[in-house]
């Protein structure tokens, strides 16, 4: 299989696919612009390194690489729900796909050296009839860009997020804006709470979903002497989460001491700014990164 990947989609020393210990087929970018790592187990970003730069993304060490389980940290996909399952309370958090053994589609390298990578996912299910396709672009920034099929014969609703985990030097010393006219919602207490007109900064367990468009977030970095921008499209919401010391520590998958390390900021549209896509339509959402 390995050899077949390979010999279909390597791009010379720029783009290889190699088996990792845990089994799952892994793709190494290494170009003159950055080095990166992604999964077809999620289509799932791992690593995104700018030449010269720290990296961008954050991976727990204690991520249990395994085809059951969803990897902790870089960039999961949330889809076609966020969070719980809104009835089904065995239903896996977070949706479908993260669990889900993606196909690659292309890969090309571009004359500039931007090696872009396209993967599938088909949903056949009875109740979520979906197309997926993402597309993957490594270069000085990586740009993600998930596009959403509805296959079914009536208008559906999902939900989505690219839930994704920037590295920090110093969780207390980072803040994020871009969302300072935006009003969120608490999803630790369930209350809403109006526009602050400040930026963002982590003082305690945050878990806030912010409603409205924006053109551009910054997260400021100060231990490593950086700003990390995030251009984010066709996104209604954005999710600000760090889960702190008392849920560091029960997440099996996450070390106790990680959260001073990371903080998500994630292109959504959940809750009440879930997507209604019509029948037999694509919609799309994606993200910028890149480090100032």
């Amino acid at each position: 299989m390995l050899d077949g990947i390979n010999a279909q989609f390597a791009i010379d020393n720029q783009l290889q696919f190699v088996e990792h210990a845990s089994g799952l087929i892994q793709g190494n970018v290494s170009t003159a612009l950055c080095r990166g790592q992604f999964y077809l187990h999620g289509a799932h970003v791992t690593q995104f390194q700018p030449t010269g730069a720290a990296p961008l993304l954050f991976l727990s060490e204690r991520s249990e690489m395994r085809e059951d389980k969803p990897i902790r940290g870089g960039v999961p996909i949330c889809f076609p729900w966020f969070g719980p399952h809104p009835s089904d309370t065995t239903a896996a958090a977070h949706g479908l796909v993260r669990t889900r053994s993606w196909q690659l589609q292309a890969t090309s390298i571009e004359a500039n050296g931007v090696v872009r990578v396209e993967m599938g996912l088909e949903l056949g299910l009875a109740a979520e009839h979906w197309r997926l396709t993402y597309t993957i672009v490594w270069g000085a920034a990586l740009e993600l860009n998930l596009a959403i099929e509805n296959l079914a014969d009536e208008s559906r609703e999902c939900e989505v997020a690219l839930h994704t985990y920037l590295s920090l030097a110093d969780v207390h010393a980072a803040s994020v804006s871009g969302l300072e006219q935006q009003s969120h919602l608490d999803k630790l207490t369930g209350v809403t709470r109006p526009a602050s007109g400040q930026a963002i900064r982590f003082t305690q367990e945050t878990d806030r979903i912010y409603r409205g468009s924006v053109p551009e977030m910054l997260v400021d970095d100060p231990g490593q002497h950086r700003q990390i921008r995030l251009l984010p499209r066709n996104s209604q919401s954005t999710v600000v989460w760090n889960p702190w010391i008392s849920k560091s520590q029960r997440m099996s998958d996450f070390g106790d001491d990680e959260y001073l390390r990371m903080c998500c900021v994630e292109t959504a549209n959940v809750g009440l700014d879930r997507m209604r896509i019509p029948a037999h339509t694509s919609a799309s959402i994606g993200c910028t990164y890149s480090i100032v």
